[in-house]
């Protein structure tokens, strides 16, 4: 009994694991996106850079993130609003390393919405200091990037 126990234990902790892997191995491939694009403007000086912004906000619950998400896009602060569950987190907190499960938000804008959409986030936000970072858009496509600017008028 006691070996069956420990061999439906091992493969729980392996599908677990594997499901984490495959999580991180797609947050890490769009990090790999983010820093390609990056890398394009250093090897394409001439090229202008869009004025439009990804934003990165981690919330703590599901919840949370689709509310914020959901207010950012109705009040036209959002283009688009991405929710990506089940990541895990390691910072400090607290003089202590910390670890949460936490939600991402990826959030397309422009950067003249940005000011306004980081006060309303840290305004809807439970954490004390959120995380409001914005990644430049360098470059996209022009049906993309056009969508983008007519989504955020009014």
């Amino acid at each position: 009994v006691w070996q069956t126990c420990l061999f439906q234990v091992s493969i729980q902790n392996s599908i677990q694991s594997l499901a984490q892997k495959r999580y991180n191995e797609k947050y890490f491939c769009l990090i790999e996106k983010i820093n390609c694009i990056d890398n394009i403007s250093k090897t394409q000086p001439d090229k202008k850079m869009t004025d439009k912004i990804v934003v990165l906000v981690n919330c703590s619950t599901s919840d949370e993130a689709k509310n914020i998400g959901k207010y950012l896009v109705e009040k036209r602060l959002a283009a688009c609003v991405n929710i990506m569950p089940m990541m895990q987190s390691w910072y400090w907190w607290e003089d202590k390393v910390t670890q949460d499960n936490e939600v991402l938000i990826i959030i397309k804008t422009s950067r003249k919405k940005f000011s306004k959409l980081e006060k309303e986030v840290v305004r809807l936000h439970s954490y004390a200091v959120p995380e409001v970072v914005a990644l430049q858009i360098v470059d996209g496509s022009s049906n993309y990037l056009n969508w983008i600017d007519s989504s955020l008028q009014h």
